[in-house]
């Protein structure tokens, strides 16, 4: 999974590199944030998509885990 950077100015705006913006990630954009994390949702995803997506951000994560051990 390819990590993404994004920087929030003083203004707090948020900044997308060109190339998420060319994938659909414009305008209004919904999000779910809690304590340690911030999930960006693309404009016109299902709940099916967006829960698929997480699992595997999720499974990612694990991975992640597995390896520093």
């Amino acid at each position: 999974m390819a990590r993404k950077k994004l920087s929030v100015n003083s203004g707090g705006y948020i900044y997308l590199p060109k190339e998420l913006r060319d994938e659909g990630y414009e305008g209004e954009l919904d999000a779910l944030p809690n304590h340690f994390t911030l999930t960006i949702f693309k404009p016109g995803s299902t709940l099916q998509q967006r829960k698929k997506s997480l699992e595997l951000v999720i499974k990612d994560l694990e991975l992640q885990m597995s390896e520093k051990v």
